[in-house]
């Protein structure tokens, strides 16, 4: 298994550098914003401009504000918000001459500017702002009607704030595509590692690795230095139980001539426990050799292989029903995958007396179905039935010399060419076992490979 040396550029750093350029990004667009962008409110209106709008009737003065212009036979009074101001009213009556009873100014006491008293004003003068901000009203008697010039407020989709949205999308998008990239960079080896850590280990999970993060290698290379230990103690332990079955069979074959001596009564009951022992030993030596073992795969007919199998049942009088496509073509390891069709069809049988089997193609994949009307299985017990050496009925499978692997070297089996095998309970009583198959192979290292 390649070792995957830390090196390259460290997540920690990255992500420094990203906060960097993000804040930076941000700080620019916004110094770019008050610099050359329109300012977020209008700057404030003299007096002047006022007195001249109410003069010749032109609004066209100013453009950043929303100013109309009309007429009323009727005075005007204060509109809600608005408040007179005299001093600044005084004001206009001397910028256009005209007694300040044919004036009415109203204006947002909340945005007038802080100014200070003028030069040589006495102390304690009020000074009077010559420029107006906000909201306000003037209007100019002329003759039986009223000439008003009404500031409205501002609107809501500012020049300002079109250019402020705007570039905050612009640095979005410029910090987006980093941010993007980097989270790629982290997520996409985690993943794959995830995906993995439910399997087995591919010693060439990561072809890039000069690209990763130092972080993600080492944590690859923690995890494949844990996949080398559970397959060194899987291995010894496979030895050991290949040396133990092997040294059993040697006082089993004593033991089997040493029955000659013995009544027919005896020898019989006795002969029927060494073929149970034997059988069991046969059961063990078979799983941890399949375990072991490597898939020959060839191109075959799936549905030839399992109708051959069932037609030996048949011949035996077995009760099996088979219904499938005339021709399913498939790559896999034929006598790995007959192995695997005789247990399934060994336990339906062994618990149920009976069997259907039902296989299709669904894209991709073959799905064989194997239903069978027996006690079914519990709940809870569902997932254990693939594990090696358990048992529903410890007693039952004692006494029928059973231990348990069956259905344990199924699931390796199918796992093995990529496929699964699943378990549960039919509605009307019994179990459904369910074998998928990719119909191209994908065979995963640390599965005989």
């Amino acid at each position: 298994m390649r070792v995957l040396r830390p090196g390259g550029a460290s997540l920690r750093w990255q992500l420094i550098m990203l906060v960097v350029i993000s804040v930076l990004l941000s700080t620019l667009a916004f110094i770019a914003l008050t610099r050359l962008g329109p300012p977020p409110k209008p700057a404030p209106l003299p007096l002047g401009a006022i007195a001249e709008m109410l003069r010749s009737g032109r609004t066209d003065i100013t453009s950043e504000l929303r100013v109309t212009l009309h007429q009323s036979a009727a005075a005007p009074t204060a509109p809600p918000g608005l408040h007179a101001e005299p001093a600044q009213l005084q004001v206009l009556a001397r910028l256009l001459q005209c007694p300040p009873q044919a004036l009415r100014f109203y204006r947002d006491r909340d945005t007038v500017p802080a100014l200070a008293p003028p030069p040589g004003a006495p102390p304690g003068a009020s000074p009077v702002p010559d420029v107006v901000v906000g909201q306000w009203l003037a209007a100019l008697q002329q003759g039986d009607h009223w000439r008003i010039v009404h500031r409205q407020p501002q609107a809501f989709w500012t020049p300002w704030l079109r250019s402020l949205l705007l570039l905050s999308a612009v640095s979005l998008c410029l910090v987006l595509l980093p941010t993007i990239a980097l989270a790629s960079r982290i997520a996409q080896p985690l993943q794959r590692l995830a995906e993995h850590a439910r399997g087995p280990w591919r010693a060439d999970l990561f072809t890039d690795a000069a690209s990763l993060p130092r972080e993600i290698k080492i944590l690859a290379e923690a995890l494949s230095a844990m996949q080398r230990r559970l397959e060194q103690n899987v291995e010894e332990r496979t030895r050991m139980l290949v040396a133990i079955a092997h040294d059993l069979r040697t006082p089993l074959t004593r033991l089997a001539f040493r029955l000659e001596s013995l009544g027919p009564a005896s020898r019989d009951k006795a002969a029927a426990d060494l073929a149970e022992m034997r059988a069991m030993i046969e059961s063990l030596l078979e799983f941890v050799r399949g375990n072991g073992r490597q898939l020959a795969l060839e191109r075959l007919d799936l549905s030839a292989l399992l109708s051959t199998v069932c037609d030996g049942y048949l011949d035996t009088g077995a009760s099996l029903a088979l219904q499938m496509p005339e021709r399913i073509i498939v790559q896999a390891d034929a006598t790995a995958l007959r192995r695997l069709f005789l247990n399934l069809i060994d336990n339906a049988l062994r618990y149920a007396g009976q069997i259907e089997i039902e296989a299709w193609q669904s894209g991709e994949a073959v799905r064989i179905e194997f239903r069978d009307r027996g006690p079914g299985v519990p709940e809870a017990a569902l997932e254990r039935i693939f594990d090696p050496f358990f048992r529903v009925d410890e007693a039952r499978g004692r006494s029928e010399g059973n231990l348990g692997l069956g259905l344990a070297n199924a699931r390796l089996i199918a796992r093995k060419h990529g496929g699964e095998l699943s378990a549960r309970n039919r509605p009307d009583g019994g179990l459904c076992l369910t074998l998928s198959l990719p119909r191209q192979a994908l065979p995963l290292p640390g599965f005989g490979q």
